[in-house]
């Protein structure tokens, strides 16, 4: 059997919590080294599993709290602890480095039997990648296993720390990862088997920045999905030794953007700030170092950071007789950590025994009234006498979560229809609005109904909750009555109302008063019901709205023989002239007045147009050159005229002196008329000939050659003797003669020269001068 993957998105039920107890998903933790909790039982117990990692191990169950599998982000087991047929070589390699959260899982939404497995590599093997691979339960005899094309997926290779929880968003879910080296998270959107984004949100906050600045420690999300917690140290402080770090931001499942850095602590000495955890009602934080177990004061937070900071409070103390013998009895949160587990409370571990050695019984309460316990006989002394051993890590368990359909405000909506036999209703879904659900499963944007029932559609826009109902009524139509079909000329509306009053009434715009008023033309209708008798009457009818513009302009023979009335209306079904025509324009080859009626259905209108001669030229002359300095009148006087010229001015006549394209238009009896010159500058005496030169190398006047002032596109220069021979020629000005050919000194006396230069300003027209020069030595 071939199993497709490309499906689409799904809408999932609401989940209010990240945690997910109510679906249990959270009911059997694994750790490292073999063992596990399980809270489906009062009080939890333990269970055997086949983790043996240092940290970073993640479980599953279903929404009853039965177990479906568990990972160490390098192996993946199913729920009778055998490995999954293709669940290893998953590269996070946890047996042999040690990742704090090395691996996490997270639906796929819509579809109960697929899940992602993330696995990240532990720091310590240089290349800190990120994959993920596709669970399938449905495979494996519905044990499940990994989908051999969907397994070790790369996701990024930037380099990230240890730290890595997925957290709910808006139709979706939130991958979080961090840098190793600067303050930066990296938030990755899922949303279906082929729809995790490849480029993350990035979220730049204060903090330090360092090589493995961040690499070590753990990241919590809070219950109410608004902060995000990090526990942080490093041994790489550039220049001050170890950094240990706890700090607190504000957390956006909308956008997935992390904001608000709050440095909670920085005050361990030798000891880590490692683990960090929140009470289920986000009012205190608490934070396990390798030896005690600290709160702090959420709710003062509003008040100062400052006030927060000084809650600090140790409210369980690492050097505290432990009743369950470890290999070190006075150091029992060696490696402490923190986990809020499905009943409430927060479980504490270390790293030198396996199951939870402490509990916090009542993590909302102030300081030392939280009641944290060192020890559980019923859990914890149950844990020697079972006969679990072996190993001395405890493996960090992470939580599973999942997506969460809004946080805003549910919308509701009632849509009550009535429709004939024979008849249907269409809805359609706000284009905008995603995860389209009706109450029969039906995942279709728009819906046809032609029968009667109640029916509901979900659907989903910025994080709210759309719900409308559709209560529909199929009644027999009754056409015993009808309204006379109405046209109504040039008004902008007309009032319609039913001849017998009935208990209700819907009309087609949704109106329900007994009469309704139309501003528009098309076919309307009306529902009346009488309640008494459980009647129904559907009347149908047509509104036509005519109201139309009949404009005929004057017009005006000008330098034209005749001119075009035109009266063409949209719609138009008959045009009648004052000469009898019927055609939509009439031609006019004179002067006078002239009407046109035009009708559209039995709507009728006339206008009048007057027409008269009024011919003219407008004649500004050809186009000319003047010399700088010099200027010119432009004019054109017609009487009884208006002028424009292209400067805006409006005499008669213009002064010009530079060069340029003028214009000008006149206006007389509704006749335009318009011309253009064009008038151009040159410089009159931008070319100078000398008539002699002295090529003697003095340095003056050794050359001949003529003095261009002016702009030009193409030059020639041709130099003969007095017999015609043409000894010298260029076409660079720059170059002029010497008096020597092929390098010999020619004789005084006088030459004759011939040049060509094509100047800019001077509409491109070739010149040419000729003449003589003598040359003297």
């Amino acid at each position: 059997m071939k199993i497709f993957y490309l499906i689409p998105f799904l809408l999932i039920s609401l989940v209010l919590s990240n945690r997910s107890f109510a679906q249990k998903e959270n009911n059997m933790w694994t750790f490292g080294r073999g063992h596990g909790i399980n809270f489906n039982t009062s009080p939890p117990s333990l269970f055997r599993n086949e983790i043996n990692t240092a940290e970073g191990c993640a479980s599953v169950c279903d929404s009853s709290g039965k177990l479906l599998f568990y990972s160490n982000g390098d192996e993946v087991w199913d729920a009778t602890n055998t490995r999954m047929p293709n669940g290893f070589d998953l590269k996070a390699d946890t047996i042999d480095f040690s990742c704090t959260q090395g691996v996490a899982i997270a639906p796929v939404i819509g579809f109960p039997n697929l899940y992602y497995l993330f696995s990240l590599e532990a720091h310590l093997r240089g290349t800190n990648t990120l994959r993920y691979s596709l669970i399938d339960m449905s495979l494996n005899g519905g044990k499940g296993d990994i989908v051999a094309t969907k397994k070790n997926m790369v996701l990024d290779s930037v380099i990230l720390s240890e730290k890595m929880i997925v957290a709910p968003a808006c139709n979706g879910v939130w991958l979080i990862v961090h840098a190793a080296d600067s303050p930066v998270f990296y938030s990755y959107k899922i949303n279906s088997p082929l729809g995790i984004a490849k480029s993350p949100v990035i979220s730049r906050t204060s903090g330090i920045s360092f090589d493995d600045s961040y690499m070590i420690g753990e990241i919590k999300l809070s219950p109410d999905l608004k902060k995000i917690a990090m526990g942080n140290y490093t041994t790489k402080g550039v220049g001050i030794g170890p950094q240990f770090r706890v700090e607190l931001f504000d957390f956006d499942i909308a956008t997935g953007i992390v904001s608000g850095y709050n440095l909670i602590d920085s005050s361990f000495g030798a000891n880590y700030a490692y683990s960090v955890e929140f009470s289920p009602d986000n009012s205190k934080f608490y934070l396990a170092d390798f030896l005690n177990v600290y709160q702090f004061d959420l709710s003062l937070l509003s008040t100062s950071l400052a006030a927060v900071v000084a809650s600090k409070t140790i409210v369980g103390d690492g050097t505290e007789d432990a009743e369950i013998p470890t290999t070190d009895p006075d150091s029992f949160l060696r490696s402490g950590i923190l986990r809020l587990a499905p009943d409430g409370k927060i479980y504490v571990s270390n790293v030198l025994s396996f199951p939870p050695q402490a509990r916090i019984n009542s993590p909302n309460k102030l300081g030392i009234s939280c009641g944290f316990v060192l020890s559980e006989p019923s859990l914890f002394k149950s844990y020697m006498l079972s006969g679990i051993g072996g190993g001395y890590y405890l493996g960090l368990g992470n939580n599973f979560v999942k997506p969460i359909s809004a946080t805003g405000a549910i919308i509701s909506k009632r849509f009550d229809t009535i429709i004939c036999n024979g008849s249907s209703v269409t809805y359609a879904a706000n284009p905008l609005n995603q995860f389209i659900i009706w109450n029969d499963g039906d995942t279709s944007r728009t819906r046809t109904f032609s029968s009667a029932g109640k029916f509901w559609r979900k659907s989903e826009r910025d994080c709210q909750v759309f719900i409308d109902t559709f209560n529909i009524s199929v009644k027999a139509e009754d056409t015993t009555y009808t309204v006379t079909d109405t046209t109504v000329c040039f008004q902008q509306q007309v009032t319609v109302q039913t001849k017998i009053p009935y208990s209700n009434y819907l009309w087609s715009d949704g109106t329900t008063n007994r009469s309704n008023i139309f501003n528009s033309t098309g076919t309307k209708w009306v529902y009346a019901r009488n309640t008494n008798e459980c009647k129904l009457r559907i009347d149908s009818f047509k509104v036509t709205l005519t109201n139309f513009n009949l404009i005929l302009p004057d017009a005006s023979l000008c330098t034209q023989k005749s001119v075009i009335l035109n009266a063409k209306t949209n719609n138009a079904s008959r045009y009648l002239w004052n000469d009898g025509s019927t055609a939509d324009s009439l031609l006019v080859n004179r002067s006078g007045s002239y009407w046109v009626e035009v009708a559209v259905g039995n709507c009728k209108k006339r206008d009048s147009a007057t027409v008269i001669d009024a011919a003219f030229i407008v004649n500004l002359g050809a186009d000319r050159q003047i010399c700088e300095g010099q200027s010119i009148t432009l004019q054109n006087p017609i009487q009884g005229a208006s002028y424009r010229w292209q400067d805006g001015s409006s005499s008669s006549s213009l002064l010009v002196s530079g060069a340029g394209i003028y214009s000008l238009q006149v206006a007389k009896d509704g006749c335009i008329g318009a011309d253009t010159v064009l008038i151009s500058v040159r410089n009159c005496n931008c070319f100078n000939i000398p008539n002699a030169f002295t090529p003697n190398g003095d340095g003056r006047n050794d050359i001949f050659k003529p003095i261009i002032n002016c702009n030009y596109i193409n030059y020639s220069l041709l130099i003969a003797n007095r017999y015609g021979e043409i000894i010298f020629s260029t076409t660079d000005a720059s170059i002029g003669w010497d008096g020597r050919v092929i390098n010999k000194d020619q004789e005084i006396g006088t030459y004759y020269y011939l040049i060509r230069v094509q100047f800019f300003n001077n509409n491109n027209k070739e010149e040419l001068y000729k003449g003589d020069v003598t040359l003297i030595r």
